[in-house]
């Protein structure tokens, strides 16, 4: 199929006429890149966008939060307190140096309810050791969870799911106390330069952990909401600044402190997020696509790209058609505009042949 036919009509000089193929190429052009655009936002919809924070600004280098939950500042000026305890991991340049036995994990409901005692209110961490024992709590039932080689149970409320699991822990806290939920989320660090995951000392007299130290994120989930995390795995080094991650933890309490919400011109505010405890982070990468993915996409893109030409090869079809018929009008129309002149002219040699005439008769 011919999409640019020549016209076989010829001028009155016996010339093929225009060719019309310039402006119908750029208008295939101009169509293929506009229904490309189409495609490329529609492959792009499936793909995770960047969150923005509550004012609709996209989450870049500033951090969103001004504030930790440490309850009281540390007089040494630093953010961890001095200590001599060898076995402190907020010392200065010291590492888990003593190896510590995991006690047996106990049921204790009491624990959570003394959480629950707790809700909305801060006294989390003191001088960077955590303070609030629902947090070893849930963590020793994690450790032991995973020494034992059980699997964590199914999440009652999940943002893959389009669970508000905000909402539904503000609003119904002791309804999920203690139980699973899942979010997709990106980690933010709490102050800028920092990195996002912090240490926090777990108490060394009533620690019946085999480790001495939790580490304390933020996370701002798919729901555009805030949540504290602790977690039990060192995952500093391969978490940056709004990385995409995927945490399952167990719901503590509500935390109330201090949020810097870019409201009142740089002043705090007063918030309440869900406290969670995790064993670590699933980074998500949402760059690259596995195998089944690309070939799942294949078809969808060959069919896309099908009836992008198969449209332009229309639309060329039907102005070439248009082309044609307007030409031949044009060509009849100029036709009788060049009989019509070349009659005038062969009536004005007339007339000068005649003058001539009768001028030689005269003389």
């Amino acid at each position: 199929m011919n999409l640019f036919p020549n016209n076989s009509g010829q001028d009155g000089k016996g010339y093929n006429k225009p060719s019309s193929f310039g402006p119908k190429f750029l208008m295939m052009v101009v169509f293929t890149i506009v229904i490309g655009g189409m495609m490329l936002n529609f492959f792009q919809q499936g793909q995770q966008r960047p969150i923005k924070d509550g004012q609709g600004e996209l989450a870049g280098d500033e951090s969103f939060l001004d504030g930790t939950p440490f309850d009281v500042r540390n007089p040494f000026g630093g953010e961890f307190a001095a200590t001599e305890d060898p076995d402190d991991p907020l010392t200065a340049g010291k590492e888990e140096v003593k190896a510590r036995k995991l006690e047996p994990f106990v049921e204790k409901p009491e624990m959570l309810a003394g959480a629950a005692g707790r809700d909305r209110t801060g006294n989390v961490e003191k001088f960077g050791r955590i303070q609030e024992e629902g947090v070893v709590y849930l963590a020793h039932q994690l450790r032991a969870s995973h020494a034992a080689g059980k699997l964590p149970g199914e999440p009652v409320l999940n943002t893959a799911k389009g669970d508000k699991v905000f909402s539904e822990l503000i609003k119904n806290p002791d309804l999920y106390r203690g139980k699973p939920v899942e979010l997709r989320a990106n980690v933010v660090r709490a102050e800028k330069g920092r990195s996002p995951l912090q240490v926090a000392a777990l108490p060394s007299g009533a620690n019946p952990l085999d480790v001495n130290r939790l580490y304390r994120s933020y996370v701002y989930d798919q729901n555009q909401k805030f949540h504290l995390v602790y977690t039990l795995e060192d995952q500093s080094e391969e978490l940056g600044h709004m990385a995409d991650v995927v945490l399952r933890g167990y719901f503590c309490r509500l935390y109330t402190g201090e949020v810097n919400l870019r409201r009142n011109s740089g002043k705090l505010d007063k918030g309440t997020i869900p406290l969670l405890v995790a064993s670590s982070y699933k980074k998500m990468v949402s760059a690259s696509r596995s195998a089944s993915e690309r070939m799942s996409i294949l078809p969808i893109a060959i069919t896309l790209v099908f009836g992008i030409c198969c449209i332009a090869g229309i639309v060329i079809l039907v102005v070439n058609r248009r082309s044609d018929s307007t030409y031949e009008a044009r060509r009849r129309a100029s036709r009788e505009k060049g009989v019509l002149a070349r009659g005038g002219k062969a009536a004005d040699e007339e007339a000068s042949l005649e003058d001539k005439a009768a001028g030689n008769e005269d003389d």
